[in-house]
């Protein structure tokens, strides 16, 4: 759709950041319309090979990360495009005409209506979304000038609604987060706002405890930060990527690199070994 017909305004176009911020929302309101509608389930089977199937909606639907994603894309201050699949129906080797018009020419309009023009999303929930995007980038730009690599706001919410789920913890028995004293650090909004919290220093920091949420948008990392978990031997048999240099591993451990190499390529590596494995390789890499 040309920018001018969708209506937002144009400080969304100010930088890089902006325009993910609104790309994201815009998948988001997508994701959301195609679930409340129910678009996103294929034509019920059960009648063999013969009966109908397909006709589902998808689209990229992001968790609580907010990343540059190809579901929708800002090109230039021209454009903005929505990305999603269409499992076209069918029953047996036809296509279905009739379904196939309900989906690409009434759906598939009511979908583009419902997400794109501005007139139609929530203003208020849009310029939340933005500003939030924004300031999380303002905080993890003063990160390096403080020599920290995150920083958690004090009354963050940290605390899972479950270990399956991504949603923070609510109720009377809600404890948030507060920042030991030796820890604190102060931050700057763009609003001037003075922001309290921990901030951990750049070294080795280890946490211990359960699955935490990310504690909402004031809490933030250092932009190059990666994640490296220990992996299963039984479902992930690939200890030893190759290429990389185990020697360094091997003297920690003190097994004698023999034994450390024949424990990996056997598959039956230890999650311990796994982590120093993927440490390792990650900084063999020279982007990190």
């Amino acid at each position: 759709m040309q920018w001018p017909q969708t209506g937002f305004p144009t400080t969304c176009l100010e930088s890089s950041v902006h325009k993910i911020a609104l790309s994201d929302f815009v998948t988001r309101a997508a994701a959301g319309f195609i679930r409340k509608r129910h678009l996103d389930r294929d034509a019920a089977s059960g009648g063999g090979w013969a009966s109908p199937k397909g006709g589902a909606f998808n689209i990229n639907a992001p968790g609580q990360e907010v990343l540059p994603r190809t579901s929708a894309i800002i090109s230039g201050n021209e454009t903005i495009e929505l990305r999603f699949t269409v499992n076209l129906p069918v029953a047996g080797r036809s296509y279905l005409g009739k379904q196939a018009h309900q989906i690409l020419v009434v759906n598939l309009m009511r979908l583009v209506q419902e997400t794109l023009p501005h007139r139609n999303v929530i203003q208020v929930a849009l310029e939340a979304h933005v500003l939030s995007v924004i300031e999380q980038h303002r905080l993890r730009q003063q990160l390096r000038g403080r020599n920290l690599i995150s920083f958690i706001a004090n009354g963050s919410i940290l605390p899972r609604s479950s270990d399956a789920g991504a949603k923070p913890m609510a109720g009377d028995d809600l404890v948030t987060f507060q920042s030991p004293p030796e820890l604190e650090s102060t931050m700057q909004l763009g609003d001037g706002t003075t922001l309290c919290g921990m901030g951990i220093p750049k070294g080795i920091t280890v946490l211990t405890g359960g699955g935490f949420h990310d504690g909402g948008e004031l809490v933030v990392t250092d932009s190059t930060a990666v994640k490296s978990t220990g992996q299963d031997p039984v479902h992930d048999p690939s200890k030893a990527p190759p290429g990389i240099d185990l020697q360094s591993i091997d003297q920690l451990i003190g097994d004698g690199q023999a034994k450390f190499l024949a424990i990996c390529l056997n598959r039956f590596a230890e999650d311990t070994i796994s982590d120093a494995v993927n440490l390792n390789d990650l900084l063999d890499r020279p982007e990190t």
